[in-house]
């Protein structure tokens, strides 16, 4: 058998973990399982002598909660509860995600734990420990969810109290069955939950438009144009949706190729309205609309 020999620490670069990648993966079903075996450059203060910060390499041994959640990301005031316990040569504690570095391990800092592995007599990683948790990191990138995975971001999410009322939740559970479906080029299923959603938004449309008919106080012509105008476009999405799935039937194998690329291009149209003293305004011939 082959021997597994131990790599050189020199490869720990290749399962460390930048902080934006840690932030992006934060909610995803797969975090816990993927991060613990990573390692990441950790700040841990700041050197009195020189004023600069002091960063270590440290190994992902667990995950934990605070009891209060904090901002990760201060652009897009994403917070969470979790922490990561690291190892830094035998010694564990919590850390913030936010005390993780983007930047790469310095050849100081390699060496720096190394000593401190070889003066304690502690295991280190073996190369085909290393290669397993690249591959499990390239397979992490490429994730599918699965309909529990959905389940449980929906429950998550009103928790959270991000989706309010059963209609609403109803329909944020059929827009992520339906994000899966297009991930997994199940045209069919994607059809079928477009249809069950666009029967949703209908209930919704026909009670706002009883609520304005049983009104006390006649509604304004502003509240009547934007109730026809969300109208026209919730029929402009049926329509929409039908054409893309005939068209993508009929393409066959692209089309399975177009549904799991972001960037593929999508068959819309657009439409623009606007009045002038209350009636609609046509343009001239060959001039361009306001």
């Amino acid at each position: 058998d082959e021997v597994d020999e131990p790599a050189p620490y020199e490869q720990l670069e290749r399962i460390r973990l930048r902080r934006e990648r840690i932030i992006t993966w934060l909610d995803e079903p797969f975090f816990e399982d993927v991060v613990i075996g990573c390692f990441v450059r950790i700040g841990i203060g700041t050197d009195s002598a020189t004023g600069e910060r002091v960063y270590r390499v440290a190994e992902v041994v667990g995950v934990d909660a605070t009891r209060a959640a904090y901002t990760v990301d201060p652009a897009t005031g994403k917070q969470t509860r979790k922490r990561l316990v690291l190892e830094i040569a035998g010694s564990q504690r919590p850390f913030m995600v936010t005390y993780v570095s983007n930047a790469d391990f310095s050849p100081d800092e390699i060496r720096k734990y190394r000593r401190l592995m070889e003066e304690r007599l502690l295991p280190r990683r073996t190369q085909r420990q290393v290669d397993d948790k690249v591959a499990e990191l390239v397979k992490a990138k490429q994730y599918v969810y699965k309909e529990e995975d959905i389940a449980k971001m929906v429950q998550k999410n009103l928790a959270e109290k991000k989706v309010v009322g059963s209609v609403a939740f109803r329909r944020a559970e059929l827009v992520a069955k339906r994000d899966a479906a297009a991930e997994k080029g199940d045209r069919e299923a994607v059809a079928r939950l477009t249809e069950d959603i666009a029967a949703i938004d209908e209930r919704a449309a026909a009670e706002q438009r009883r609520l304005l008919d049983s009104a006390s106080v006649q509604p304004s012509a502003n509240i009547i144009g934007i109730v026809n105008i969300n109208q026209r476009n919730r029929e402009m999405e049926r329509q929409t949706a039908d054409i893309w799935s005939k068209h993508a039937a009929a393409k066959g194998d692209q089309a399975d190729e177009d549904l799991n690329n972001p960037f593929a291009r999508r068959e819309t149209r657009p439409s623009m309205y606007w009045h002038v003293g209350g009636k609609k305004a046509a343009a001239p011939d060959g001039a361009p609309p306001p």
